[in-house]
């Protein structure tokens, strides 16, 4: 499918067929009015009726490939764009004069205006109505070309998703005033937390509200069949909430206790004021992942359970590394290749050599991340995607 990108360079392409052909059309215009042309007018009609040609013909085939227009149609739409360029480039009529004018030309020097003898095409009675003709065919395939074209863009841009994301790590189709556009690659349920629109209300896309389905079961009704988005049940204990209702976009982030506990509070009850070396620990005790290790000397992952292989990373977006460049793509590239390649060992009585089915790389991010960051960190994430790894962001206060 042609991407959201291809199809904003098209919009412009059929923005300039418009632009020369109302150059073009207004230039026959003036001939008609004032029964002749310049040498250089004519040069410069023709060379603006062959760029619109060009473009034209470009966007039919961007048609046809589409199947908006058939093989006969779009046979049919070269010949008339060919017609009206011969029209102007091989016109009979349009004959030299031995006669010539003076033009007007502007001096580079400043000293105002000069005039100059250019060489005219003098139009007759003939040769005007055949120029009128020819423009109007011009003006008509051009409007043709650009009506199908945007009536056929508009169908494409609605079937292509355009998801949007807030600094808390919800996420929305086509409703742009929610948070930054993060791309138009579907986000797996268990990156983000997908929210659809219905009647005006956000409700957790992925979601059933089990209580409601049996109402409209029994007795007929129609309630909407969704958890609600409520902004008050986004966070728990300074973390996000994935609670019972939460399970199926991914695993819940567990209170805390023991040491992980200690520092989480020492530290103001935010993970982003943990030191570096302990938020690690602090995060990992967070996700509470299956089949953790109790011991930090194994490579690459964090976890290992029934063939999932889990990485677990923080990235400290306030960090002044992470103010410019691609910083972040970079770093979570790094971590995604690591895991990528990660083959196995046999350590600590844990054995993943060809055991590993799936791998897994959490990130912990904290909340406020710039459009420019997120930009960066979608990018990974499809970098993520064709390296054969998921990639798991959670935004954490």
């Amino acid at each position: 499918m042609i991407t959201s990108e291809e199809l904003r360079k098209i919009s412009e392409d059929v923005k300039t067929i418009l632009a020369l052909s109302e150059e073009v059309i207004q230039t026959i215009e003036k001939a008609i009015k004032q029964g002749f042309l310049s040498k250089e007018e004519y040069e410069t009609l023709k060379d603006k009726n062959r760029k619109n040609t060009e473009q034209s013909k470009a966007i039919l085939a961007e048609m046809k490939l589409q199947n908006v227009l058939t093989e006969a149609e779009y046979a049919e739409k070269i010949q008339e764009l060919n017609e009206n360029q011969s029209c102007l480039e091989n016109s009979d009529c349009i004959k030299q004069s031995k006669s010539t004018a003076f033009v007007n030309k502007r001096q580079t020097t400043g000293y105002g205006m000069s005039f100059e003898k250019q060489a005219l095409f003098v139009l007759d009675d003939d040769c005007i109505e055949k120029l009128k003709k020819c423009m109007h065919s011009i003006e008509k395939n051009d409007n043709d070309i650009a009506v199908q074209y945007l009536s056929n863009e508009k169908e494409l841009k609605d079937s292509i998703p355009a998801y949007y994301m807030n600094n808390r790590g919800f996420w929305i189709n086509g409703k742009e005033n929610f948070g930054e556009y993060v791309g138009n690659v579907t986000p797996s349920t268990d990156r983000y937390y997908e929210l659809v629109e219905i009647e005006g209300v956000l409700y957790h896309k992925n979601t059933n509200a089990i209580h409601k389905k049996a109402i409209n079961t029994v007795f007929g009704t129609t309630w909407i069949e969704k958890k609600e988005y409520d902004t008050s049940e986004e966070t728990f204990n300074d973390v996000i909430k994935m609670g019972a209702e939460f399970a199926i976009l991914g695993m819940v982030i567990n209170k805390l206790s023991g040491v992980a506990a200690e520092l989480f509070k020492n530290a103001g009850n935010s993970l982003w004021k943990v030191a570096p070396l302990e938020r690690g620990f602090v995060y990992e005790k967070m996700l509470n992942l299956k089949g953790a290790f109790n011991f930090h000397n194994y490579p690459v992952i964090d976890a290992f359970y029934q063939g999932v292989a889990t990485s677990v990373k923080t990235l400290n977006l306030n960090d002044k590394s992470y103010q410019v460049g691609n910083a972040i793509f970079n770093t979570l590239k790094g971590y995604i290749n690591k895991l990528a390649n990660f083959k196995g060992v046999n350590r600590g009585g844990v054995n993943t050599i060809n055991q590993i089915n799936t791998k897994v790389l959490e990130v912990g991010i904290p909340r406020g991340a710039t459009a420019e960051q997120i930009k960066q960190i979608n990018k990974a994430i499809q970098y993520a995607q064709q390296q054969g790894v998921k990639m798991n962001i959670r935004v954490i206060k």
